[in-house]
């Protein structure tokens, strides 16, 4: 993020925390995919490093474990459309 290359962290939050409140909202009662999990994971990365130019190690950490919640359901995610991809195949047939 280029705020964080110019070390301004605390523009570099505000704008993390706008990006991560658009990515995690419903849109149109449409179930998130994978990639908007992942995307928001890595916001949450970009914001960990955001706080430790601040020396917020706490808040540092909440973002890193943010992200790794967010990974993990990132992988819950691709099975269940996985799954879902292989029986519309499936159907085809």
């Amino acid at each position: 993020m280029a705020y964080n290359s110019e070390n301004r962290p605390d523009d570099a939050i505000v704008i993390l925390l706008r990006i991560i409140k658009a990515e995690s909202q419903l849109k149109d009662g449409i179930p998130r995919r994978s990639r908007s999990y992942a995307a928001e994971a890595q916001y949450y990365e970009a914001l960990a490093t955001s706080y430790e130019l601040k020396n917020d190690i706490d808040a540092g950490k909440k973002a890193i474990q943010n992200r790794e919640e967010l990974l993990v359901h990132v992988a819950e995610t691709r099975k269940i459309e996985e799954l879902a991809e292989g029986k519309s195949i499936n159907m085809k047939d």
